[in-house]
């Protein structure tokens, strides 16, 4: 198992060792079953969950899904890994100070552990913490532009609020003129008297014979 060239990918990664690759390897099986490193993270169970609506979002935690023991290997992983790599030291020092406790920020770590898994094995790769800072920053810089994106949507649907209120008044007065057209088309509701005649008249029709003319009278 030393010589196997998996295992010698995932040992790449600072904080696993050689029992610990091992494992990591039995449990994915084969890497390319997974797609994408978002189904991985779903099938081991290390990916938030949370619950939303229109105030807010809350209980955000981590799903347990899956087998446990990848879960107990990544937390060791995790643990070594603090200690020797800066880019996990930071990690668990940035959501620490965010206000996150020691677990939840330890599951921040594990999720950043296997997709650093899932890359190494999928690009045959060994790991470098160089190539994991230039994959941070354009993720960072992938949500800026995306949030620049939202606000400039937002102040666009606000610019036409804002024209469509603000329209001349030609363009009013035929807006209007175009209202009433429409409400003329449609059919005005019959009111209950008109209903109720015209459920007499229907009555009597039916009821309604050559040698005996019973009409029949509905009480509202």
């Amino acid at each position: 198992m030393k010589d196997d060239a998996q295992v010698k990918l995932a040992k790449s990664i600072k904080g696993i060792g050689l029992a610990s690759a091992v494992r990591v390897l039995l449990e994915i099986e084969d890497v390319n079953r997974f797609p994408t490193v978002k189904q991985i993270t779903a099938y081991f169970g290390v990916h938030p969950t949370f619950k939303q609506s229109g105030d807010g979002t809350w209980n955000i935690k981590m799903s347990k899904k899956g087998r446990s023991e990848i879960r107990g290997i990544l937390y060791m992983c995790c643990l070594t890994a603090i200690r020797n790599d800066d880019n996990f030291s930071q990690l668990y020092s940035r959501f620490r100070g965010n206000g996150m406790n020691h677990y939840q920020a330890m599951g921040v770590c594990m999720h950043k552990m296997l997709r650093i898994i899932y890359g190494v094995l999928k690009s045959q790769t060994p790991y470098d913490p160089a190539i994991d800072r230039e994959n941070v920053a354009k993720a960072e810089q992938k949500r800026k532009e995306a949030k620049q994106k939202e606000l400039q949507l937002k102040q666009a649907k606000k610019e036409n609020l804002i024209a469509t209120k603000r329209l001349p008044l030609k363009h009013q007065y035929q807006d209007v003129q175009h209202r009433r057209e429409k409400s003329r088309k449609r059919p005005k509701l019959h009111k209950w008297k008109q209903v109720r005649d015209q459920f007499l008249r229907k009555q009597n029709y039916k009821n309604y014979s050559k040698k005996n003319y019973r009409p029949t009278y509905l009480v509202l």
